[in-house]
């Protein structure tokens, strides 16, 4: 294995590019998303912003999906080549009043196999939920957590099936077979 170093603090996520194979990305507490060209044994490039508490980083093509332990614009695509945010995806809609703000504080964020779909979920509601990359991040559905936080999940390796892990130590699988993939 190759040490290398650039994180301050704890690191929870690593995703090795799905076609650049000596690219690795990490994430963590230090708000940063590391890109690493392994045979150089440094990152490359990196990402300033997100708070990684989980399994909240995925790739697909040149797109970056973080998934942050923060109120809001925690869920976000960034740009693999120039590191720059594409886009904020509205978790949930923003409330009329004030009151009833609900903080995202998310754990967990993947894009399912073919990228069709985005899946993300955390404290915050707790719940997991479904948006649809091809319509703008439509919310295509939404999974309750139990009651506890959403600290997981996975696509099924065809995308008609989600996975979640949820803090009251239940593993639920939903079927997606309506989502295109």
């Amino acid at each position: 294995s190759q040490a290398t170093s650039g994180h301050s603090n704890r690191v929870y996520a690593l995703k090795f590019h799905p076609k650049e194979r000596n690219i690795l990305l990490s994430a963590g507490w230090d708000n940063t998303v590391q890109i690493w060209d392994i045979r150089a044994k440094k990152a490359i490039r990196y990402i300033y912003g997100p708070h990684i508490c989980g399994d909240a980083l995925d790739v697909c093509d040149d797109k970056i999906l973080t998934g942050s332990w923060t109120s809001s614009n925690a869920l976000q695509l960034w740009d693999f080549k120039s590191a720059k945010l594409i886009e904020n995806i509205p978790f949930r809609p923003v409330p009329k009043e004030k009151r009833d703000f609900v903080p995202e504080m998310l754990y967990a964020a993947a894009f399912s196999p073919s990228g069709s779909m985005i899946a993300a979920g955390g404290s915050g509601g707790p719940e997991a939920r479904l948006f649809d990359t091809s319509q703008k991040m439509k919310l295509v559905d939404k999974f309750d957590g139990g009651g506890h936080g959403v600290y997981s999940l996975h696509f099924s390796p065809n995308g008609r099936k989600l996975a979640t892990g949820s803090g009251n130590d239940q593993i639920a699988v939903m079927d997606l077979v309506s989502t295109p993939e």
